[in-house]
């Protein structure tokens, strides 16, 4: 099993994209977050319960974060290289009952 690193690498780039939206970097706080949500995403059979259920807890405050920044990016008139913006609200369901973010990169 693997040890506490989703969780914390999830933590991480939360506080990282924060820190990257007060500069006014939002599109790169999004890249963050997108690529911490992949990176646990592929990791989460691996961890044991407790890590499990902080990381899925904290990908659904980075997919809030993610819908809370991409109309802040949006109007901001932002260039995002490589990314395609979608919208709010719109979700998959992954395994055992996690919802998260749809994230497109084109």
């Amino acid at each position: 099993m693997q040890t506490a690193a989703a969780p914390a690498t999830l933590r991480g780039a939360l506080d990282t994209a924060k820190a990257l939206v007060s500069t006014g970097a939002h599109h790169e706080a999004m890249r963050v977050v997108r690529k911490a949500i992949d990176d646990a995403i592929l990791h989460l059979d691996t961890l044991n319960e407790a890590d499990y259920e902080e990381s899925t807890k904290l990908m659904d405050l980075c997919r809030s974060f993610l819908t809370e920044v991409t109309p802040q990016a949006e109007e901001t008139g932002e260039q995002a290289e490589g990314l395609t913006l979608i919208p709010s609200g719109l979700f998959v369901q992954l395994y055992d009952g996690f919802v998260g973010a749809v994230v497109v990169a084109v």
